[in-house]
């Protein structure tokens, strides 16, 4: 069985390459996007917990957290609350570097305030209070990707800012991005008085202390929804529609791959009605013959399922060095449900493959020669 599987594929060559890589491509677009939207919430996720921020808050009832504006006069008010051991006001634009025209990420955070505890320093320092041009610490991974250094300055809308110091971060939000003096970057960004969002460190950080805290600083300050970093890029809208949106277009490629096989197999019964005939008349009941269909589409689904999984990581592998991509998603693959999807297209397959066989399953050799 495995011999006719192998020579009716190998018959059929062009065929059989242009619905292995139409199920290749549809796998790859499936694991490149489920990927991507689970990497888009770890990241966020990630840059929060090594920063040592236990909650956050941003401003309540937006789509777009980036939109928040917050008073900063409230960090005092917050750190005040029991509880909570420090808290800090920051304001994050995402500007573009003039010599270059990349995206930057820009954090700005009272300077001696608990947010500039949690940057690691690798090289050169802290910006100064007051500096003229204003300094700021760059991400290691953003100095590799711009090819900038301690001493060098850049243009963010307009004005220059000089490189004090390169930080260590090890997740990819905070190693592509840069922390600026909060007076500094409120005025570079004519946002004063104004923070995007709270990051607040908890005298006790177990997951029930951080969700009651959450519950109990929402309701202290009612225009500000407080909760964990991962809830926080889980839960607001824009997370909420990616992964929305990839669900269902991963949905929409696997079942154009699944399609594939369907009008692969149907075509090659239509062709081969003379040799199934044949068969029949040599004594193959209609199991057998569909068993070699659906042998056929498993195959075909399996290769392609397989070739696509590591395509997809690949891809996005590959797109996430990219330096405007990199800063606001690193893929996160799971190698136990891509597998298991692997296997699900597979066996999908060659389900699929059998719908056009029943076409001939049930059917007399002449009736089959009568209409090849």
């Amino acid at each position: 069985m495995i011999g006719l599987v192998y020579r009716a594929l190998r018959r059929r060559r062009l065929r059989t390459l242009l619905t292995f890589l139409g199920i290749a491509v549809a796998v790859v677009a499936f694991t490149a996007i489920s990927g991507l939207s689970r990497g888009f919430v770890a990241t966020w996720e990630q840059a929060h917990e090594e920063q040592g921020t236990d909650l956050v808050g941003f401003e309540v009832g937006l789509f777009d957290l980036m939109a928040s504006r917050l008073p900063a006069e409230l960090e005092g008010e917050i750190r005040a609350v029991p509880g909570v051991a420090n808290a800090s006001g920051v304001l994050t634009r995402v500007l573009a570097i003039a010599e270059s025209g990349n995206r930057l990420v820009v954090n700005g955070a009272a300077l001696g305030g608990f947010y500039w505890g949690g940057v690691p320093l690798a090289a050169g320092a802290l910006p100064a209070a007051g500096a003229d041009p204003p300094g700021m610490v760059l991400g290691e991974r953003a100095a590799e990707a711009l090819g900038l250094g301690v001493g060098d300055r850049v243009s963010l809308l307009g004005q220059p800012v000089e490189i004090t110091g390169i930080s260590s971060f090890r997740s990819a939000l905070n190693a592509f991005s840069a922390t600026m003096a909060l007076a500094d970057l409120q005025q570079l960004a004519t946002r004063p008085g104004s923070v995007t969002y709270f990051a607040v460190d908890l005298e006790h950080a177990g997951a029930a202390e951080a969700d009651a805290m959450a519950e109990a600083l929402s309701a202290r300050f009612p225009q500000i929804a407080f909760s964990t970093g991962e809830s926080a890029a889980r839960d607001h809208g824009a997370s909420e529609l990616v992964q929305l949106v990839a669900r269902i277009l991963s949905l929409f490629s696997l079942g154009i791959g699944l399609l594939v096989v369907v009008n692969t197999m149907a075509m090659s019964v239509a062709e081969r009605r003379g040799e199934f005939a044949l068969l029949k008349a040599l004594g193959w009941g209609s199991g057998r013959i569909g068993l070699l269909v659906a042998g056929e589409a498993t195959v075909l689904a399996t290769a392609g399922a397989v070739a696509g999984t590591v395509g997809g990581i690949a891809f996005v592998t590959a797109l996430a060095q990219v330096p405007d991509v990199a800063p606001f998603v690193q893929p996160v693959f799971a190698p136990l449900h891509d597998g298991l999807t692997a296997l699900v297209i597979a066996a999908v397959g060659g389900v699929l493959g059998l719908l056009p066989a029943r076409q001939v399953m049930g059917r007399a050799p002449a009736a089959l020669l009568g209409e090849g």
